[in-house]
């Protein structure tokens, strides 16, 4: 899965750096990482990534 690129938002840390070190051991080499939803859509809009984890609560 080389050259993907993955976004993460979320705003619980270790839920990030969990999402990140699996899809790191994965292969994947581009992973970015927003605690915040406006600048998680900054870096979408930069980054174009081919996959985006989004955390929501109220499951």
């Amino acid at each position: 899965m080389s050259g993907k690129k993955v976004l993460i938002i979320d705003d619980e840390a270790d839920i990030l750096k969990l999402i990140q070190t699996v899809l790191i051991k994965e292969g994947i080499e581009h992973v970015l990482t927003s605690t915040t939803a406006e600048d998680g859509w900054i870096q979408f809009q930069a980054m174009k990534p081919d996959l985006v984890f989004a955390g929501w609560r109220g499951l």
